[in-house]
């Protein structure tokens, strides 16, 4: 099974470079090596498991509202997505297949997504808060990184520019949030079920949508 990624279909991947073109060659890996295994018991499959809320993902994003309104609509978490693929990935084990691409995203459900989108603001990032993040951002901090304490010591500038970034987005995330005209059915006066105190990382239920001005 090779895993997909940004760069497969072949666009920019700029600061990842190594990572997009790494991803790339899949597709034809794939429809080569379907062929050339063709007989044998040894079988290959992608995997294209969407928008993953990660360390990675995030990376230079924190601070980018165009984005986080898409991810708002079409990002999930690692756990969301494992439970889809997982089954499948059996299923084509169990079958024999070979030459698969296993989706998380697929055409049908990106636009059942979009036509949806007006339910899924802020479910991720609060964009009227500047990008607040509504969740607990404490499983984005950087794995690379060697943490002593509360010290952090990046292996590199990259990595050391990210974890302040993802601190940041944790810090923020701890702020109160600004008093807005509604909220979906209360007011933000009141007590709110997205307090991230409550929160044990990516396994909770997800944050109330806001309603639109």
């Amino acid at each position: 099974f090779n895993l997909e990624g940004t760069g497969t279909e072949g666009g920019p991947t700029p600061n990842f470079v190594a990572y997009g073109a790494s991803k790339a060659p899949l597709a034809q890996i794939l429809r080569s090596l379907s062929v050339e295994l063709r007989g044998t018991n040894v079988c290959v499959h992608n995997i294209a498991p969407g928008i993953a809320l990660t360390a990675l993902q995030m990376a230079g994003h924190w601070a980018d509202l165009d984005t986080l309104r898409i991810f708002n609509i079409l990002a999930e978490t690692p756990k969301t997505i494992a439970g889809n693929l997982v089954p499948k990935i059996r299923s084509v084990v169990a079958r024999g297949q070979s030459g698969t691409t296993l989706r998380y995203l697929t055409q049908a459900s990106v636009m059942w997504r979009c036509l949806t989108a007006a339910w899924r603001v802020n479910r991720w990032f609060d964009i009227w808060n500047g990008g607040r993040p509504a969740f607990n951002t404490t499983a984005l901090i950087s794995p690379c990184a060697t943490v002593s304490g509360n010290n952090a010591a990046p292996s590199s500038t990259a990595e050391q520019e990210f974890s302040a970034s993802a601190r940041e987005a944790a810090a923020r995330a701890e702020e109160p949030p600004r008093k807005q005209a509604r909220w979906a059915g209360q007011s933000s006066g009141g007590a709110s079920s997205r307090d991230t105190g409550s929160h044990t990382g990516f396994g909770v239920p997800r944050p109330p949508v806001r309603k639109g001005p």
